[in-house]
């Protein structure tokens, strides 16, 4: 009788040890309200940042597309500083994604190349590899696929930089792919007629400005940041401005139009400077 309890605890024992052996399964949760995004890109769970794909996937329902949205695409061949091409890499992840989304995977392609040869000249080409490059172009024409490849790119990209902790770059390719994310969700919806539909839909980016706000304030302290301390602290400086017109144009009903105005021209006016990598 012994022998037959010690068997079966020895039983019991093996099946809890191979359970406690697997991996936990891990949800994927795309909520852009709750600002809770894709768990295996590190920083963007860390501060709750919107990915630009879940921005587009939840917020462009109705939305108009064109090319002069979009970065030029020789930009890239004339980035001279590290700065500027971390920058731009930021940028042209946000139109692939774009591009992605409304189903326009031939220009998606373009972009994508051009972030691949940019994160070669820094070194950093983890995540626009040639073999995710092939994967791509072999897909063109399934719009899921696409969209999955450009997200897998970015997200091993940024990991790469925080594991290695690269934030002479980091900072810029965050706070770019942002700037640029929330351009094409105002130029995507017609800003100019500045109709209810984009005012709540840019209201509602508020939170992400400060989780933008709160990754560049930790990446200051960061050593290998020091050189561009001042240029962080510039985009830093820029998202304060923003955070504080939303303040704003909750507290003075009478100037709300004003307000907003000016919002969104600090957006337009900080992503032309990255653009032209000066600021």
């Amino acid at each position: 009788m012994c022998r037959k309890y010690c068997l079966l605890i020895l039983i019991i024992f093996a099946i809890g040890c191979n359970k406690s052996s697997k991996p936990a399964h891990t949800a994927v949760v795309v909520n852009v309200e709750d600002s809770s995004v894709i768990p295996k890109n590190k920083v963007y769970v860390k501060y709750k940042i919107p990915l630009p794909l879940d921005l587009f996937n939840y917020f462009l329902g109705d939305s108009e597309f064109s090319n002069d949205y979009l970065l030029p695409l020789d930009v890239g061949d004339k980035c001279i500083s590290d700065k500027h091409k971390s920058l731009v890499i930021g940028l042209s992840n946000a139109d692939i994604a774009f591009c992605a989304v409304t189903s326009h995977a031939q220009l998606a392609s373009q972009y994508f190349d051009m972030s691949k040869q940019l994160a070669a000249d820094l070194g950093i080409d983890v995540g626009y590899t040639e073999q995710l490059y092939r994967r791509f172009n072999q897909n063109i024409n399934n719009t899921d696929s696409i969209q999955k490849l450009a997200d897998e790119a970015y997200w091993r990209t940024c990991n790469y930089l925080e594991d290695n902790n690269k934030y002479n770059i980091l900072p810029f390719v965050v706070a770019s792919g942002w700037f640029e994310s929330v351009y094409l969700l105002i130029m995507s919806k017609k800003a100019e007629n500045y109709s209810d539909n984009i005012k709540d839909i840019i209201l509602k980016q508020e939170s992400g400005f400060k989780s933008v706000r709160k990754f560049l304030y930790d990446s200051q302290l960061q050593t290998n940041a020091n050189y561009y301390y001042q240029d962080i602290k510039k985009i830093i400086d820029s998202i304060e401005k923003i955070l504080n017109l939303y303040q704003l144009y909750y507290s003075d009903v009478s100037k709300k139009e004003t307000y907003y105005n000016q919002l969104i021209n600090i957006i337009f006016d900080e992503r032309e400077k990255f653009i032209n990598g000066q600021f």
